[in-house]
C-alpha cells in the first residue's frame, strides 16, 4: 500500500512538472535575437536588385546566389524573403518570385554581402477584388499582405527554452553562409505550407533552365548552400 501511495505521489509530481513546463512554453513570446534586433525589423526595406544575365563577371566583394521558389501565395507580384545577415547585423530583402523567363521554376539571382544569413520571414502581397460599386472589375493590392515567420518550431526546442537552457540561433532558424567572390546555389524554396518551408536540391533541373539565360555564369561550379 505504501509503495502504491508513493507511486501515485511520484506520478502526480511528474504531471505537475510537465504541466508547469507546458504553461511556460505557452506563455513564452518565443522571441530570439532576430525578433529583438531593431535593424532586422525595419518596416521600410527596399529589395535588392536582381543580378541581370547580361553581367559577365562575378562580384569580387560579394557572393552571387541563385535558386528558385515554389508554392508562393497571394498575388502574382510581391513575394519577399527577409534575411538577417548575422555577420553585419543588417537585413536583406529578396524578391523570390521575380519576372524571369523560366519554364518551371520561379528563379532568382542576387549578389549578397558575405556572411552568415538566417531566414527571418516571408512577406507577400494579397489580392482584393474591387466590387462593382466602385466602378472597377480588376484586382487591387491589399496593403501589408501576409507574413510568415520561419522558425524551426519543435516541442523539444521550446521545452529547453522554457526550462532555461539557451539554444543557439541555428537551432531556431534556417541558416546558410556565403563568402565573397563565390557562386552559390540556395535550392528550391517551397513555401506552400504556412510557416513550414522546405528546401530541396534541384540544381540540375534549374541549371538546365538557366543555361540559356545566364550565359556568362558557370552554374556547374556553384557551391550548394541550402538553408539548414
Amino acid at each position: 500500500m505504501r509503495n502504491q501511495l508513493y507511486l501515485l505521489a511520484l506520478s502526480g509530481s511528474l504531471l505537475a512538472h510537465a504541466a508547469s513546463a507546458q504553461s511556460a512554453i505557452s506563455s513564452s513570446t518565443r522571441s530570439d535575437s532576430l525578433t529583438s534586433t531593431a535593424s532586422y525589423n525595419k518596416k521600410l526595406v527596399l529589395p535588392i536588385k536582381v543580378w541581370g544575365p547580361e553581367r559577365r563577371v562575378l562580384p569580387a566583394s560579394q557572393a552571387l546566389v541563385y535558386g528558385s521558389s515554389v508554392g508562393t501565395k497571394g498575388s502574382v507580384y510581391g513575394h519577399y524573403m527577409r534575411l538577417a545577415n548575422l555577420s553585419t547585423g543588417k537585413v536583406v530583402l529578396l524578391d523570390v518570385k521575380p519576372s524571369m523567363p523560366t519554364k518551371v521554376h520561379d528563379a532568382f539571382c542576387y549578389a549578397l554581402p558575405p556572411g552568415r544569413y538566417a531566414l527571418y520571414k516571408y512577406e507577400y502581397a494579397l489580392h482584393k477584388t474591387i466590387g462593382a460599386g466602385y466602378g472597377a472589375t480588376s484586382n487591387g493590392m491589399v496593403p501589408g499582405g501576409g507574413v510568415e515567420y520561419y522558425k524551426k518550431e519543435t516541442y523539444e526546442a521550446d521545452l529547453y527554452k522554457a526550462l532555461g537552457d539557451g539554444l543557439p540561433l541555428r537551432a531556431r532558424r534556417y541558416e546558410f553562409v556565403v563568402a565573397p567572390g563565390q557562386l552559390y546555389y540556395l535550392g528550391t524554396w517551397d513555401v506552400s505550407k504556412s510557416d513550414q518551408p522546405v528546401f530541396r536540391n534541384e540544381k540540375l533541373q534549374l541549371d538546365e533552365e538557366l543555361h540559356g539565360i545566364y550565359k556568362y555564369i558557370d552554374l556547374e561550379k556553384a557551391l550548394v548552400a541550402l538553408p539548414q
